[in-house]
């Protein structure tokens, strides 16, 4: 799977990253927040459908890494298929209307 990160991932001095997954419209970040930590990279997928009210659901796969190249293997295994995503989607449409 092909991201493009911005700014690229080999620019020096850089502690926030961001792709989109063209297919699915999914934005996943990688960001270093506590450099002095032993796992000081986190990654999250920043527009992940919500199917509850629950944080594991509200939220999406996140998680912690030990380096930047960690962080982003982890985040791009995290990313849905593109068919998964379409049957997030309807999760997600179905549980907000049932919000109404």
């Amino acid at each position: 799977m092909y991201l493009q990160w911005i700014p690229p991932l080999g620019t020096a001095g850089v502690a926030h990253y961001e792709a989109t997954d063209e297919p699915t419209g999914i934005t996943v970040v990688v960001e270093c927040n506590h450099s002095s930590s032993p796992e000081s990279w986190v990654w999250y997928l920043m527009n992940y459908p919500v199917v509850s009210w629950e944080p594991a659901d509200a939220e999406g796969p996140a998680g912690r890494a030990s380096s930047k190249e960690a962080a982003v293997d982890a985040v791009t295994k995290a990313l849905p298929t593109l068919k998964e995503s379409v049957h997030l989607k309807k999760r997600e449409k179905e549980f907000y209307e049932s919000e109404q």
